[in-house]
């Protein structure tokens, strides 16, 4: 049998309540205690109470109390500050894995509330980033607190009252994952962050949920092909230039720069919005290194214009030979349209469309299932930017996750070069097929290397520390190779890593060995660091003058403080 709902079951209660006292006080005995007039009066009075308003505040009020009742003995729980549609899907994806996350939102119409109650969560109503809201929330007794408002600056809000409320003599650290859009502000906020180390207990960790889906997209869809070399690869054209169509077109730029910058090779790159002149100027003075070896076309151009429709902007010698599409609206539907319009017009030509559609793939989906079984080479591919990084696991993993796996994809690149396959080296494998490898045979547990790398990232923030850095959204493109460590530092920071790496090593059961045995868990590097050869510390070294080159694989750079 199903278990009672605890709101009817009080609401029931109080209303029988009523009626019983009614009925008790008709009895003769207790009327000629309490006197004709009294009894008749209670009796009425009762009655009207078990079907009053009354009887529904007080509901309403005890409902309130045994609703938030759990969080007087929550404790590590999740905490997220605002309901909208991406926090949703990660609260979903929350609850998949059994994590039940306490939500504080402020508009009581949301209609992501009723969702959140009926998976069973704690909505307390309020501003997120209110002090008394938080507290309601059991802040001081939780692990995270997990803040994807629209407004930059109200997630950042939230991050430092919580800061101000868990000094840094109070109990475990928390956990808080902001999302910031605007670099310049994530500067701001990182450095109040880092300053508060000592005096809060709180870790900040940043989300940016465009630049996170714009990797995962160019990914998933490359602009360059596999192997390419100085081939200018089809033009790219970008529609929508809001801040998922920010981050692809920078992305896509600066990888290009970084291969191309020393030769003439162009890259053609194409604006359409209706503000494309303004937004192209704004990135021009952002990323200055971008105009050296990009063509940015700009051509503002309203989605839902006639001029649109007719395609007549397509005479532009730029599109002739075809060219790859980035939809980036916000609307699934003008967005599917753009992406149709656009294939009307390009028939018999090479050209590919990814659109993103955030609330609805499944008529892109069929739309490209039909064009897939026609063997046509124009291809639509609907992508949900927050349902890929909706992963609750990395998002409360926070930098270090993101760290960890370019860490490893790093690794991977290195071994490939020197000519090595997943046949001559089995740890040559996606990160998430990292985390399911075993090999018995050869002592390989993919998980305890996944865990290796997470150990890594994390000492990378101690190691940058140390010597005065810290890191931010790649802002100067030549940061990567021209950052680089004093001789000093590397050797510094070479030690430190290799101490790291014993301390791990010895941990999980390795011992000093005159031959590298993975079965039998010895190897011959477990020395004291001045004990190595200087072909074992050159690959210290070599890990210390990679963290500029890892760091920029999830777009990001070294400052000196």
């Amino acid at each position: 049998m199903a278990a009672p709902d605890l709101y009817t079951a009080l609401q029931a209660l109080l209303s029988i309540f009523g009626s019983a006292l009614a009925v008790f006080i008709a009895f003769p005995a207790i009327k000629d205690a309490v006197g004709g007039a009294n009894s008749d009066f209670i009796r009425i009075a009762a009655g009207a109470f078990a079907g009053s308003s009354s009887a529904g505040i007080i509901y309403v009020y005890f409902r309130e109390k045994i609703h938030t009742l759990p969080l007087l003995v929550k404790h590590g729980h999740v905490i997220v500050c605002g309901l909208n549609f991406r926090s949703f899907l990660i609260i979903k994806d929350l609850v998949r894995r059994e994590i039940k996350p306490v939500v504080i939102e402020s508009d009581a119409t949301n209609p992501y509330i009723e969702s959140c109650k009926m998976m069973g969560l704690i909505v307390i109503p309020g501003q997120p980033s209110d002090t008394n809201m938080l507290k309601k929330a059991a802040v001081k007794r939780a692990a995270y607190v997990l803040s994807f408002n629209d407004v930059d600056e109200e997630n950042a809000e939230v991050a430092l009252n919580v800061m101000r409320m868990l000094p840094g003599t109070t109990r475990q650290t928390l956990t808080c994952v902001i999302q910031i859009i605007n670099p310049q502000l994530y500067g701001i906020i990182r450095k109040h962050a880092f300053a508060a180390r000592k005096e809060s207990a709180v870790r900040a960790e940043f989300f940016n949920q465009y630049a996170l889906g714009a990797r995962a997209l160019l990914d998933q869809y490359p602009v360059f092909p596999e192997g390419e070399t100085k081939t200018p690869p089809l033009p790219v054209v970008i529609i929508g230039a809001g801040r998922l169509g920010d981050s692809i077109a920078t992305r896509v730029a600066r990888t290009w720069y970084l291969k191309h910058s020393t030769d003439s090779t162009r890259l053609k790159m194409v604006l359409i919005d209706l503000n494309a002149d303004r937004v192209r100027d704004n990135m021009l003075i952002q990323y200055p290194k971008m105009s050296a070896v990009c063509d940015l076309v700009a051509i503002p151009l309203d989605i839902r214009s006639a001029e649109f429709k007719s395609g007549e902007f397509l005479k532009n010698p730029v599109f002739d030979r075809g060219f790859t599409t980035y939809i980036c609206l916000d609307d699934d539907s003008l967005g599917l349209y753009a992406a149709l319009t656009l294939y009307h017009h390009t028939a018999g030509k090479e050209v590919s469309f990814v659109v993103r559609m955030d609330h609805n793939t499944s008529v892109a989906k069929l739309i490209a299932g039909e064009q897939l079984g026609l063997g046509s080479i124009r291809e639509i591919h609907p992508v949900s930017i927050f349902e890929i990084t909706a992963n609750s696991e990395m998002i409360l993993a926070g930098e270090e996750e993101v760290l960890a796996r370019a860490i490893h994809e790093n690794y991977c690149k290195k071994e490939q070069l020197k000519g090595l396959t997943r046949e001559t080296n089995p740890l040559l494998v996606p990160w998430d097929t990292l985390g399911t490898l075993t090999l018995k045979n050869s002592g390989i547990e993919g998980q305890k290397y996944r865990e290796s790398n997470r150990r890594q990232a994390n000492f990378i923030w101690t190691k940058l520390s140390l010597v005065g850095c810290d890191i931010g959204p790649v802002l100067d493109w030549d940061a990567t190779t021209m950052f680089k460590f004093t001789p000093a530092e590397v050797e510094t920071l070479a030690r430190l890593e290799h101490e790291r790496w014993m301390d791990e090593k010895k941990e999980n059961g390795w011992q000093y060995g005159e031959k590298r045995d993975d079965a039998r868990k010895l190897h011959p590097s477990l020395l004291a660091y001045d004990k190595l050869s200087e072909t074992e510390k050159e690959k210290d070294r070599d890990t210390i003058n990679q963290i500029p080159a890892i760091l920029s694989l999830i777009d990001f750079q070294i400052f000196r403080r």
